[in-house]
């Protein structure tokens, strides 16, 4: 005879993870776009969570300041610049 849980707490830490709880597609461990907010960077990196992909923003003190210096992100603060000609392509990933 197989014993139930009491808790159904129990059973959702057997429930078994889907497997497209993250699509393959979506690297979220870089940024993939910046926009410039009262003087200061914000970078949004993909997030995926129970509710579906999103954005979530993050500020400069995220990022180490190697990584701020490095062409991916001078990439896209030329790119997202406030001045920058609404013609120009995106960076590339």
């Amino acid at each position: 005879m197989i014993r139930r849980p009491r808790d159904h707490r129990a059973l959702l830490l057997l429930a078994p993870v889907p497997d497209s709880a993250e699509p393959a597609s979506v690297d979220t461990s870089l940024p993939f776009t910046a926009k410039m907010v009262k003087g200061r960077w914000l970078y949004g990196c993909h997030r995926v969570s129970s509710q579906g992909p999103s954005t979530r923003w993050f500020g400069e003190k995220t990022f180490m300041p190697n990584d701020l210096a490095s062409a991916h992100f001078s990439a896209l603060r030329v790119a997202f610049s406030p001045n920058a000609s609404p013609n120009a392509p995106p960076p590339a990933p």
